[in-house]
């Protein structure tokens, strides 16, 4: 779902509201945010918490544990530049830009990031019969944003996080 390691082993059963289809967290800096279910997930949570109380995690470790034996995995199988679990953030964001968006948006985003790579506004070089296809694209990279609990524009970001 994009969350930080801490996020996701700080999860109770009562912060899943599955008629909303909404995790609720609580993030860097205290921030409060929501992160949608999809359909597939949802139902694996369902049946994950049903017969557990909901004041109960659904991991059962602490974040510096789960970090430490992925750096003790990556290590077994001989994974080089291993950089931490914040990996997997990256890898949610690249995943959810191509399950979201369609090829011509795909395209549009490159070319918004290498805009943005080469110092030029995020939106340069937009033409006014692009614009719908600019703001579709713009609307889902910002939707990721917005599950990884970064917030709107933050061009910086998707060029670290989702090209």
């Amino acid at each position: 779902l994009g969350m930080r390691v801490s996020e996701a082993t700080s999860v109770k059963v009562e912060n899943i509201d599955f008629e909303r289809s909404v995790v609720s967290v609580i993030g860097k800096g205290g921030l409060y945010r929501e992160i949608p279910l999809e359909n597939d997930f949802k139902g694996y949570l369902e049946r994950l918490t049903e017969n557990m109380n909901k004041h109960e995690r659904l991991v059962k470790t602490d974040a510096k544990t789960v970090s430490d034996n992925c750096k003790v995995i990556a290590d077994k199988v001989g994974v080089k530049n291993w950089t931490g679990t914040h990996g997997f953030r990256h890898t949610y964001a690249r995943n959810e830009v191509n399950r979201l968006m369609t090829i011509d948006e795909k395209q549009m985003f490159e070319r918004c990031i290498e805009n943005y790579a080469n110092g030029k506004r995020f939106d340069y070089g937009i033409k006014k019969h692009e614009n719908e296809l600019y703001n579709s694209m713009k609307s889902k990279m910002d939707r990721v944003h917005k599950n990884l609990g970064h917030g709107k524009n933050r061009f910086d970001l998707a060029l670290r996080y989702m090209r």
